[in-house]
């Protein structure tokens, strides 16, 4: 999950260096659609949130998410 978040957070940021700027909540609604059908739950609790999370917030909360499923199903 970390690579594919680094990847949006790093766009993000090329695209700042040419003064585009892309909302908040843009960025966490286009990271939101290339996710895999398991996390479609969790996605769209963050999507139903009357104020959509900052993108670390976002980074943080799937982080948090990811360990607890490694607890809960150990390999």
């Amino acid at each position: 999950m970390a690579p594919y978040l680094t990847r949006f957070y790093q766009a993000e940021y090329e695209l700042t260096t040419i003064d585009v700027t892309v909302s908040n909540g843009d960025m966490v609604r286009i990271s939101s659609k290339g996710f895999i059908e398991e996390w479609k739950p969790f996605i769209k609790g963050i999507i139903a949130k009357e104020k959509i999370p900052y993108w670390v917030r976002l980074w943080d909360e799937f982080i948090q998410e990811e360990l607890r499923d490694e607890d809960l199903q150990p390999k």
